[in-house]
C-alpha cells in the first residue's frame, strides 16, 4: 500500500518540490474520509504565499495555528530525504500563551497576528520565537519504505536571574523565573501524531514500534537584556521516529516507552486495530452549528454560502430550520431541499424544546451528513438552549454556535427586543453581516458594542452573508463542556442557570469584571430576569412577539404588495412568504425588513399556495389583515 505514497511507478523517483510537499499531499488524501477527518481532529490547511511547499494547518484539540516550512529536499540521495521546521503560533486566548516569550506573547495577540501568521514564511525574524520542533522525511524507494522522525526540546525554558520589571513597578518575571518555559516536543507531537495517522490512512499500512534517542538540550538565560547559553539541560532533546517498511529516520534510536498508545491514531487509521465505542460514537459524529440572528438579519443567505462552499469540499450538510407558522419560506430559498428537516409551528428555544435532539437523531439516521445547521427563529434566544446543548454528545459534537447581526438595523432590534441581545451573549461568533449599508465609523461602534456584551466571541465582518465557512469549524464551541462561564462576562456561574439578563442596552451588570476571575463573588439574585428555579432567558413570547400567517390570492399585482410594504406600522418587524406577481410566471419570494425589502425568483420549483407571515410584537389580528386586504384571498 506504500504505492500510494511513490505512485504507480515506484522506479521513478520524486522531485525534490514533490519530496517537500508530500506531508500535505498525504493529508489531503487521507481528509478525502471523513471518519478520519473527525477522528484525528484534522481541521484543513492553507497554503503559504511566500514560501512554495509551506503550509499552516488547524487541529481541534489546539486553539492556535500549526505552521509547517520545508527547509531542505534531497531527491536525489539514497534515500532520499526532506526536513521541515515546525512552528505552533498561540491564539489570544490560548492557554499555551503564557508558556512563550513575552516578546512572542505580545506579537501573537496583536490584531494583525492572524494575517501575518497565514503567509509566516514572509516574517522569518518574527515567525523565529514560534518554531517549536524538527521533521525528518525519508524515502526509500527501491525499498517503498518511508521513516518519519520528530525532534524538539522537551521544554524550552529560558531563565531570568534578574527578573524582568513591570514598568509600573513590580516584576513581569520575579528574579530567578521563567521568562520562557514551553513544552515544545508535546506541542509538536501533537501535529507529528495527526501527520503519522495521515500518513498510515493514505497507505493503509500502521508504522512500525516507535523508537526515541535522547541528548542534551540548550539552556538558555537573560543577562543585559540579550539571551545568552547557560549550559546544557542532560536528555532534554528528544527525537522520536517511525517508520513503514524498512526505512529509518533516527538512526541508533531505541524503542521508545509506551505512553499511553501514543501513536494508536495512526493504528487506528491504517486499519490495524479497531476503534473502541467511545471513538466510534465521536468519528460518526456529526458537527453541529447553531444559527441564529435577529428577524431579517441574513441567516438564510449565509446558510446558502455555507451549503455551496461543503458541497465543493465533498461534505454534506444537513439542516433543521426551525421558522414560526405552519408553512416555512426560508426552506425554499436553500440551494438545496433533500437535506432540510424543518421544525414548524413553534420555536426550537422555546415551546419546541427537546425538538433539536429529536431532530439530529433523524437525520443521522436517514443521511449521515458531516455537518448539520440548526436555523433557528429570528426570535429564537440560544440560551434557552444552554441545556440541550449539554445533552447531545452521543449525538452530534456542537462546533459554534454563530450570531448573524444586521449592521444597518443593530441598535433597533437590541431596543426591540431581549432576544436579539441574547443571541449576541451566547454566540461563538458574531458575523457583522450588510457592512454594506453602514459607514466605517458605525461598524466600529458596533463592534465596540458587541465585545462590550461577548467579549470572548469573534467578530467576522460581512455583505451578503458571505464568510469563510471555515471559521466554524474550527474546534468546539463554549457551550460544548458543561462547566462554562457566563458566556458574556465569564463570571463563573453555572450556565444552565442562565439566563444573565444584559438587557437590550446594558452589558452585564456584575461589579466584578476589573478583579481578577478567582476574586469574583457574583451573586446572580440582582439580575432582573434571573430565574434560577426554571433556567429560563427571555423569549418572544414574554416580549409578545408573535406572527400571524395570510393566504394570499393566486395572484397580486406588484405595485400594490410594494405599497402595502412600504407601508408596514412600526409593529411589524419582519415580513415573509411566497407570492405570484400578475404577469410573472415564476413565484416570488417576498423579504420585508424595516426600511427595506424586495421580491425575487424561488431559487426551484414550487407550488407552495402563496402565503405572507407577518411578525411583531403586540400584534392585533385584525388590524393586519385590514392592512393586507387588497392581497388576501377572499
Amino acid at each position: 500500500m506504500l504505492s500510494a505514497i511513490f505512485g504507480p511507478d515506484p522506479t521513478r523517483r520524486l522531485a525534490a518540490h514533490d519530496l517537500a510537499a508530500l506531508p500535505a499531499t498525504w493529508m489531503t488524501a487521507a481528509c478525502m474520509d471523513g471518519r478520519f477527518r473527525r477522528l484525528s481532529g484534522w481541521l484543513g490547511f492553507g497554503w503559504c504565499t511566500s514560501a512554495p511547499k509551506s503550509w499552516t494547518c488547524r487541529l481541534a484539540a489546539y486553539k492556535g495555528v500549526f505552521g509547517v516550512l520545508p527547509v531542505a529536499a534531497n531527491a536525489d540521495a539514497e534515500p532520499a530525504a526532506a526536513a521541515f521546521r515546525l512552528f505552533y503560533f498561540p491564539a489570544a486566548d490560548d492557554p499555551l500563551l503564557d508558556s512563550f516569550s513575552l516578546s512572542a506573547a505580545i506579537a501573537a495577540s496583536a490584531p494583525e497576528a492572524l494575517a501575518w501568521i497565514r503567509d509566516f514564511p514572509s516574517r522569518p525574524e518574527a515567525a523565529e520565537a514560534f518554531c517549536i520542533a524538527e521533521m525528518r522525511l525519508v524515502l526509500a524507494q527501491p525499498a517503498l519504505a518511508v521513516g518519519l522522525a520528530l525532534e524538539a526540546d522537551l521544554a524550552r525554558r529560558v531563565a531570568a536571574p534578574d527578573g524582568i520589571a513591570a514598568p509600573a513597578g513590580g516584576w513581569i518575571v520575579p528574579p530567578g523565573g521563567l521568562e520562557e518555559d514551553l513544552p515544545a516536543f508535546a506541542i509538536a507531537r501533537g501535529l507529528f501524531r495527526v501527520l503519522a495517522a495521515g500518513l498510515a490512512a493514505a497507505t493503509g499500512s500502521p508504522p512500525g514500534t516507535p523508537r526515541r534517542r535522547t541528548a542534551p538540550a540548550a539552556a538558555w538565560e537573560i543577562r543585559g537584556g540579550a539571551l545568552v547559553p547557560a549550559g546544557e539541560i542532560p536528555g532534554g532533546r528528544v527525537t522520536e521516529a517511525l517508520s513503514w517498511g524498512a526505512a529509518d529516520a533516527c538512526p541508533g534510536a531505541l524503542p521508545a516507552p509506551e505512553e499511553a498508545g501514543a501513536y494508536r491514531l495512526a493504528r487506528l487509521a491504517a486499519g490495524a486495530e479497531a476503534p473502541d465505542a467511545a471513538e466510534i460514537v465521536a468519528a460518526d459524529r456529526p458537527q453541529l452549528i447553531v444559527l441564529s440572528g435577529f428577524l431579517g438579519s441574513g441567516k438564510t443567505s449565509f446558510l446558502n454560502q455555507f451549503i455551496e462552499f461543503q458541497a465543493a469540499h465533498d461534505r454534506l450538510v444537513g439542516v433543521i430550520q426551525n421558522e414560526l407558522g405552519e408553512t416555512g419560506v426560508d426552506a425554499k430559498m436553500l440551494e438545496g431541499d433533500d437535506s432540510v428537516l424543518a421544525i414548524d409551528a413553534g420555536c426550537v428555544c422555546c415551546t419546541l424544546a427537546g425538538s433539536l435532539t429529536r431532530g439530529l437523531r433523524s437525520l443521522a439516521e436517514t443521511l449521515k451528513p458531516e455537518i448539520v445547521v440548526l436555523e433557528t427563529t429570528g426570535l429564537a434566544n440560544p440560551l434557552n438552549m444552554l441545556a440541550e446543548f449539554a445533552e447531545i454528545g452521543d449525538i452530534a459534537e456542537l462546533s459554534a454556535v454563530v450570531a448573524v447581526v444586521d449592521a444597518a438595523l443593530y441598535r433597533q432590534s437590541l431596543a426591540a427586543s431581549e432576544v436579539a441581545g441574547g443571541q449576541i451573549a451566547a454566540a461563538d461568533t458574531v458575523v457583522l453581516n450588510k457592512c454594506d449599508l453602514v459607514d466605517a465609523p458605525t461598524r466600529a461602534a458596533i463592534a465596540a458594542d458587541i465585545r462590550r456584551r461577548n467579549p470572548g466571541a469573534r467578530i467576522v465582518e460581512a455583505e451578503f452573508g458571505r464568510v469563510n465557512p471555515v471559521l466554524f469549524s474550527e474546534g468546539l464551541s463554549r457551550h460544548a463542556a458543561t462547566d462554562q462561564p457566563c458566556p458574556v462576562c465569564g463570571c463563573g456561574h453555572d450556565p444552565a442557570h442562565l439566563p444573565h439578563d444584559h438587557g437590550p442596552s446594558q452589558a452585564c451588570d456584575c461589579q466584578d469584571h476589573d478583579r481578577p476571575p478567582h476574586h469574583r463573588h457574583h451573586d446572580h439574585a440582582h439580575h432582573r430576569h434571573h430565574d434560577h428555579a426554571h433556567g429560563h432567558a427571555v423569549t418572544h413570547l414574554d416580549e409578545g412577539f408573535s406572527a400571524i400567517r395570510l393566504t394570499l390570492a393566486p395572484a397580486v399585482a406588484r405595485e400594490t404588495l410594494d405599497a402595502l410594504l412600504a407601508a408596514c406600522p412600526p409593529s411589524v418587524f419582519r415580513v415573509k412568504g411566497i407570492a405570484r406577481l400578475t404577469g410573472v410566471e415564476t413565484p416570488q419570494v417576498v423579504q420585508y425588513v424595516p426600511g427595506r425589502y424586495d421580491c425575487r425568483p424561488t431559487e426551484k420549483a414550487d407550488d407552495t399556495p402563496p402565503f405572507l407571515l407577518v411578525i411583531g410584537r403586540g400584534l392585533n389580528e385584525e388590524e393586519v389583515r385590514r392592512h393586507w386586504r387588497p392581497l388576501i384571498k377572499e
